[in-house]
């Protein structure tokens, strides 16, 4: 028995999926290793019962405080595969696999579907999706994140095809025209303040504390290695 989910019911049985302690082993199958605060609660609180979380993703730009806190629970395993597109979120129950990525902008903006497979009510095709989510995992490089301060060297080196927003730190495409993630964008249009510095601002290179607004993205530092970008 397959059933369908709408943008709600894929949050709520995301949600009780992750809040669900009796379940041995968790996968979260996802492109970005981005995540919401109320689903970060509960990753902690499967921590707390060390239960054990696989965690798939394909993107390897993360914000600094992101990294902390993946590295902060012992009972994670992070593995990487580079041409991962697919969302499929799963434990011993239950297999949902939809459109939506696990962090805020998806489930408050977007129109997402997706459907849910019940074990007890369908095993031939959980234990389907099971063996495809276990080929991916073994066909993943297996990862430990290290929480690093960007120097201007890395930034130099580094493949700078990802921003952070100058206002919240997501990790975001980088476009020094465009320094928001899509929420704070829509928000900042609002008003078009091309001068407007951002209270808690970031700079949209490196991610770290800075005096940012719309004209001004970037910290002194990476403007000064980075002036082709303007």
């Amino acid at each position: 028995m397959v059933k369908f989910l709408d943008t709600q019911a894929i949050n709520y049985e995301i949600n009780e999926m992750l809040k669900d302690t009796t379940s041995p082993i968790l996968f979260l199958v996802c492109p970005y290793l981005k995540i919401c605060d109320s689903f970060k609660q509960r990753l902690e609180d499967r921590d707390l019962y060390k239960l054990e979380t696989k965690f798939v993703f394909g993107k390897t730009e993360l914000h600094p405080n992101e990294s902390e806190w993946i590295n902060s629970l012992k009972y994670v395993r992070l593995h990487f595969s580079k041409d991962l597109h697919a969302k499929c979120y799963m434990n011993d129950k239950v297999a949902i696999i939809t459109s939506m990525n696990l962090y805020e902008f998806s489930q408050l903006n977007n129109k997402e579907m997706g459907i849910a497979v019940y074990k007890d009510k369908d095993c031939e095709l959980y234990n389907e999706i099971l063996a495809e989510v276990g080929r991916i995992i073994r066909n993943s490089d297996d990862l430990e994140l290290n929480v690093k301060k960007l120097t201007p060297e890395d930034i130099k080196k580094r493949d700078i095809s990802t921003g952070y927003c100058i206002r919240c730190g997501e990790a975001t495409p980088l476009d020094v025209k465009s320094p928001y993630c899509d929420k704070d964008m829509k928000t900042w249009k609002r008003y078009s303040d091309v001068e407007y510095v951002e209270k808690n601002g970031k700079c949209h290179i490196c991610g770290e504390s800075n005096e940012s607004s719309f004209s001004k993205p970037v910290c002194k530092t990476c403007y000064s290695k980075n002036k082709s970008l303007f």
